[in-house]
């Protein structure tokens, strides 16, 4: 090192240098994927050459819960996606994320409409009919 006219003490300070501008940088990365909405490097990114799964539901009022399994169906949780109630009767959803074995709070989808599920991932969806027997259409990638 002594030839390129560096010391090594200077070496050390140029690579305790380096390695705090890469912690810097790696802070900058995360703080602005939290801030613009950006996945981190845990989430599996969608894969556009990978068909998307499509499952219909029956539902009869009364019966009890439909469980789908979005995650054995696409071989990973879902990133996009959908549910809509094609049916004319108002459904309960449940979504699970990847993490944990917890369920969301009841959210009710009337009939006709359609819900985006590309902002958060999915694992599975539980649905059940909430007054009178409807259908459902899962789309997830």
């Amino acid at each position: 090192m002594r030839q390129a006219g560096v010391t090594p003490q200077t070496a050390s300070s140029i690579v305790q240098t380096v390695q705090q501008v890469g912690c810097e940088i790696e802070a900058l990365a995360r703080s602005t994927e939290l801030e613009h909405g950006r996945p981190g490097p845990e989430l599996v990114p969608h894969n556009p050459s990978q068909a998307p799964l499509f499952v219909y539901v029956e539902i009869k009022a009364g019966d009890p819960p439909v469980t789908v399994d979005v995650e054995a169906g696409l071989g990973k949780y879902a990133t996009r996606g959908h549910v809509a109630n094609i049916g004319d009767g108002e459904l309960v959803l449940q979504f699970q994320a990847p993490a944990g074995d917890n369920w969301t709070n009841d959210y009710h989808l009337p009939a006709g409409a359609v819900l985006d599920t590309s902002s958060w991932a999915t694992r599975k969806v539980r649905i059940r009919a909430a007054d009178q027997d409807s259908r459902a259409q899962i789309m997830a990638q």
